[in-house]
């Protein structure tokens, strides 16, 4: 799709070096002033013989003193989570299904030791205190965000509905101490099939939080309908996930836009934030 064109991935270039650099003293800078080597307290190994790695953790999982980086050892994708003050690798992790296949994680959370993430149509959840798989499973969706309070985890996760390649997206719920995950929102799309555009009904995020009045758990996601030559709507919702009820089931955010949004929103202030590759924009 367009919109994925538009994404400057900055910490796929950051991640392309094999060495976590976290005792080295001097900013490095080449000829032309650029910053090429920054201070470190130690360094670790995240591939066999220095190669450059294939995949990606793009979140701070950080976790007892670890950080869970994404590594690659004889030929095959891994996780490994490191000492943050030794450099230590405490465990490796290659228990994800198609383990030949690079994954790409922005979609994840943590809960406590839990660590929940899906790449691609690959959902799985690690205990960080040992690095053993609690569970894993394809989903049919492919996870745009997974958020979450307490126990409970929230994915906005988009599918194809039919041979063109059209496809919806919808809000699941699913707990970590329960394997069962099932639809909890489907928006309010327009669901026409417009020609030249596969974006029958596409879901940005979905963000949980705590109203401070009333103490219920609201719920704000992001959609879009389609519309000529690789545009949409943008629309925003909001949802009383405690009284199981909309507050606001479709408002406009963006008309004909080629910009989508870009991760979870950011709660401030009783304002939503959505992020765009380009933009920055606001509801209240």
């Amino acid at each position: 799709m367009k919109y994925f064109l538009d994404i400057v991935y900055i910490l796929f270039l950051a991640l392309l070096f094999s060495i976590s650099s976290c005792v080295k003293e001097d900013i490095e800078k080449d000829g032309d002033g650029f910053v090429v080597g920054l201070p470190y307290q130690w360094k670790s190994s995240l591939s066999t013989d220095g190669s450059l790695i294939g995949c990606f953790i793009r979140n701070d999982i950080s976790f007892d003193g670890g950080v869970l980086l994404a590594s690659q050892f004889d030929n095959a994708y891994n996780m490994v989570f490191l000492n943050q003050t030794s450099g230590e690798i405490i465990w490796k992790w290659n228990d994800l299904i198609d383990p030949d296949i690079w994954f790409d994680i922005s979609s994840d959370y943590r809960q406590n030791q839990w660590y929940v993430f899906q790449s691609g149509y690959r959902f799985g959840i690690i205990n960080l205190n040992d690095g053993t798989t609690f569970r894993k499973t394809r989903h049919e969706y492919r996870a745009r965000t997974i958020t979450g309070i307490g126990d409970t985890y929230f994915t906005a996760g988009n599918f194809h509905v039919n041979l063109n390649s059209n496809y919806v997206g919808n809000v699941y719920i699913g707990k970590v101490s329960n394997e069962e995950e099932e639809i909890l929102l489907t928006p309010k799309y327009s669901l026409e099939y417009v020609h030249g555009n596969n974006i029958s009904g596409f879901i940005g995020s979905a963000t949980p939080f705590i109203d401070e009045g009333s103490k219920d758990t609201l719920l704000i996601y992001d959609f879009a309908d389609a519309l000529p030559d690789w545009k949409a709507n943008l629309y925003v919702a909001l949802y009383n996930y405690t009284k199981k009820e909309h507050i606001n089931e479709k408002v406009l955010l963006l008309s004909n836009t080629d910009q989508f949004t870009s991760g979870g929103s950011l709660i401030y202030e009783g304002k939503a934030y959505f992020f765009q590759p380009k933009a920055l924009f606001a509801s209240t």
